[in-house]
């Protein structure tokens, strides 16, 4: 847990307790409203968000973000973003030897 906020440090700790998991959180400025997980299982949300939010409504976003590490939704979507990535190369590498098999160049 990366914070000094301590109205933030009980709901995370309520959070690990229900859900097992060692929450890692950092409240950005530049988010502002918004809150997500990056591929490291990191959470961030917006100052705007917490500073507007009452307790349950925080503890409801960061269990919410909680819920996609849990889920491993994270993982799920970096697989499918690999997959999404093959499929795109092996589109664009079928395009090109069309277009050499016809004799263009393909820049």
């Amino acid at each position: 847990m990366i914070t000094d906020d301590k109205r933030l440090q009980i709901i995370i700790k309520n959070i690990e307790r229900v859900t097992g998991l060692a929450l890692n959180v950092q409240i950005h400025k530049s988010l502002g409203n918004a809150a997500h997980v990056l591929s490291n299982g990191k959470i961030e949300i917006g100052h705007k968000l917490i500073a507007s939010s009452s307790d349950d409504e925080v503890a409801a976003i960061l269990g919410h973000e909680a819920a996609h590490i849990l889920l491993k939704h994270i993982k799920k979507q970096i697989t499918f973003d690999e997959a999404e990535r093959e499929n795109v190369k092996q589109k664009m590498h079928y395009v090109a030897d069309r277009h050499e098999e016809k004799g263009d160049s393909v820049k």
